[in-house]
């Protein structure tokens, strides 16, 4: 229709799927504005990375070809760290980013470790568990 319009709403699913682009307020400021997906998968502020969705966040480590967590290095799927200096970065882990599988099983993927489920609850379409994994060394949760 060509018309701008501004939506106010508290519902996050409401948000995602009529808006174009989102603003996140925290206490009356304006902290990020961008595309849905965009404020989702690569949030600038750990504010909003906490306040879209469950959010794991850990410290590593920018290398050239990766971050590294602990002892894993995990290769970038998006562009910008590979010609910035080593140091500390957060690192953000999304529930549907974690794959859980067996011990049996074999993963092409970088592993932190075996973890204990301390938690689960069954949503119907969705299972959430609550993984314990071991301390790893240089990880800082």
């Amino acid at each position: 229709m060509g018309v701008a319009t501004i939506f106010v709403t508290h519902d996050q699913e409401e948000a995602f799927e009529v808006a174009d682009r989102i603003g996140v307020l925290d206490h009356g400021r304006l902290l990020e504005v961008g595309p849905p997906l965009e404020l989702y998968a690569r949030p600038r502020t750990e504010f909003v990375a906490r306040f879209l969705g469950a959010a794991n966040l850990m410290v590593g480590i920018n290398e050239p070809h990766g971050v590294r967590i602990g002892p894993c290095l995990f290769p970038l799927k998006t562009t910008g760290g590979e010609k910035e200096d080593a140091g500390r970065v957060q690192v953000l882990f999304r529930p549907e980013d974690v794959a859980v599988k067996d011990a049996a099983d074999a993963l092409e993927w970088p592993r932190l470790g075996e973890a204990v489920v301390e938690e689960s609850a069954f949503f119907g379409s969705v299972e959430r568990l609550r993984l314990r994994i071991p301390e790893l060394k240089g990880l800082r949760a």
